[in-house]
């Protein structure tokens, strides 16, 4: 049980980086 909770937080902090790399990713393409 306490491994599934662990994977989830992984993929929480996995989710959170994915969304801050596209916000870069945002903010580059708009200075353009």
């Amino acid at each position: 049980m306490r491994n599934i909770i662990k994977n989830q937080s992984i993929l929480q902090k996995k989710k959170n980086l994915a969304q801050q790399h596209q916000l870069l990713l945002f903010k580059l393409t708009l200075k353009k």
